[in-house]
């Protein structure tokens, strides 16, 4: 999974990155090969050094979305 940050679109009324910063991590990791990183959540806003997050982390932003 891989957290686009906080993006600017009507659902946030337009606060936030804008869209085309946003897809940027989401393409990277779309291109990985069969061999990259799996089963793992990538969040570069809160790790920028390697993007890779706990999946204690990655699980509660996914259950915050889901309350939105």
């Amino acid at each position: 999974m891989v957290d686009p940050k906080y993006t600017s679109t009507d659902f946030t009324y337009y606060q936030g990155t804008e869209v085309e910063e946003a897809v940027r991590p989401i393409v990277k990791y779309a291109l990985i090969d069969q061999n990259g990183p799996i089963e793992k959540f990538f969040s570069e806003e809160i790790n920028p050094e390697t993007g890779e997050i706990l999946w204690k982390i990655g699980v509660d932003k996914a259950i915050s979305w889901c309350r939105v």
